[in-house]
């Protein structure tokens, strides 16, 4: 089978524009992601507030991220919904939570997630009925929400509908790839980019299915892909929580792509963390154990840990190791994050309230407990603390005067650095900087600017000595003539 990746149409880095470029990433976290909701509302509020009143958050975001729940909410999100729009009760429904059993209203939002986790498949052993759930509620929610704000009618919204909005919002929805072969399973990554021109054709609705397709919860998503040539391959895809339920390193990677990585702004919106205990670490492996076992049809053989009885992959299966596996793969991005913070200028803010208790993917009725959770993480000071951050990094204005004198410093590095060296412009580069230099004077030539001629000595002379450091740690030196190399040697031998 023919893998076809993303064609990225990346800048070399010298020419990126010194612009900054903004990435909304969103955890999957199946029921939790009302969170993520509250915690976005809440954000937009706050920038209404200060002068914005018709704000949404895609208004100052180029790119959306998601995983599961998150994927769900970025695919609304880039349709054209507001957070402020899916937070606000919408309709009337029957629907059981923690503190009552009544009718009640309910965001669209909520309608989505709960219909998610309705129509129980059964047992999960059931070789007949994988999962838990089918996706048939999640389905026609997604067909009606996505297909209503694009204004679709005749048929479903597609990612290439998602280019047709206006806004320049770029999309990245994770899933996995299962491939069950050479005995035993493989799981490659597979990110759905509204920018990749391979995934224009896939519907909204399949996207949103295979991110939002845990494995025990919910079946395999099957889609067909078309390549060049009238080529379709089948796509076997699940959860891209497997390996990235905080998607955060990888908008930060694509977006490094676009921009100096120095310009980019990470906003990453959590689902609620716990401490995992050895008790739910088990849980995750048992289930993924579970589903593994069942779509391979065979019981893992070898549950120990000596290296001498492993042979394939399901022998080389025990919990611990399975469970750190997947779990080492998670902290890769986060470690990522933390790499280029700095680099980024702290540029970088974590949204993430933590749980007061065990919140499962799927359990509805702690809806209202996760509402109150939110709010009141975001009434503390650290929620205060980071929620202003993360309207700073949307809202504050860049000084590109100021980025366009930070260049022409290093410029002036770079000139002196080539003198030091004996380094020649060739014609053409001289004509091409001389170019420039009557550009720049056309623009900051000032009759009533006074220049301090001294100012500009001392910032050569600084810049000199700083360069003279850095040729005499790197052993650079000018080139001396043959004569007087030949008269040192002269002196040396004697």
């Amino acid at each position: 089978m023919v893998e076809y990746k993303n064609n990225f149409s990346r800048q070399n880095p010298s020419e990126s524009l010194e612009k900054k470029y903004t990435v909304l990433s969103l955890d999957g976290g199946g029921v939790r992601g009302i969170m993520t909701v509250e915690i976005l509302a809440e954000l937009e509020k706050k920038i209404r507030k200060d002068g914005h009143p018709d704000f949404k958050i895609t208004d100052k975001v180029d790119c959306v991220i998601g995983t599961s729940a998150g994927g769900l909410l970025a695919l609304m999100l880039a349709a054209g919904y507001s957070a402020t729009e899916l937070c606000e009760p919408s309709a009337i429904e029957n629907k059981e939570s923690s503190k009552s059993n009544t009718q009640k209203q309910v965001s669209i939002m909520e309608e989505i997630i709960f219909d998610t986790f309705q129509n129980p498949s059964g047992i999960i052993q059931n070789l007949e009925e994988e999962s838990k759930y089918n996706q048939e509620g999640l389905r026609k929610q997604l067909r009606e929400k996505l297909n209503k704000k694009l204004k679709k009618v005749s048929d479903d919204a597609k990612m290439s509908d998602l280019n047709k909005t206006g806004k320049k919002l770029r999309v990245l929805i994770t899933a996995a790839e299962f491939k069950d072969r050479d005995g035993g399973p493989h799981i490659t990554a597979k990110i759905f980019d509204s920018e990749n021109e391979y995934d224009q054709d896939f519907k909204l609705m399949d996207i949103g299915c295979a991110t939002s397709a845990a494995p025990t919860f919910f079946n395999i998503v099957k889609i067909s892909q078309k390549l060049p040539g009238k080529i379709f391959q089948q796509l076997e895809l699940i959860d891209g929580g497997v390996y990235a339920n905080n998607p955060a390193g990888i908008g930060f990677a694509y977006a490094a792509m676009k921009v100096k990585s120095e310009n980019v702004r990470v906003i990453s919106i959590g689902t609620g963390y716990e401490d995992i205990n050895m008790e739910s670490k088990q849980g995750v492996v048992d289930k993924l154990k579970v589903y593994l076992e069942t779509k391979i049809g065979k019981k893992f053989k070898i549950l120990d840990n000596n290296i001498e009885n492993k042979h394939s992959i399901l022998d080389w299966y025990s919990g611990e190791l399975l469970f750190n596996v997947i779990f080492d793969v998670q902290k890769y991005y986060a470690l990522l994050l933390e790499t280029f913070a700095k680099q980024m200028n702290d540029n970088y803010v974590r949204i993430n309230p933590p749980l007061k208790q065990k919140t499962e993917l799927d359990d509805v009725k702690q809806e209202e407990n996760l509402k109150e959770w939110a709010i009141e993480y975001l009434n503390s000071e650290n929620g205060k603390s980071n929620l202003e951050k993360a309207a700073k990094i949307l809202m504050e204005i860049e000084d590109y005067n100021a980025k366009a004198l930070k260049q022409l410093k290093q410029t002036a590095n770079l000139l002196v650095y080539a003198e030091c060296i004996d380094q020649q412009p060739s014609k053409e580069i001289r004509e091409q900087i001389a170019l420039f230099s009557k550009f720049i004077n056309s623009k900051f030539s000032d009759p009533q600017i006074e220049i301090d001629e001294s100012k500009l000595d001392q910032t050569q002379i600084n810049i000199e000595l700083n360069l003279i450091s850095l040729i005499k740690s790197k052993n650079l030196v000018r080139k001396q003539p043959e004569d007087t190399i030949s008269q040192d040697s002269t002196s040396q031998d004697q």
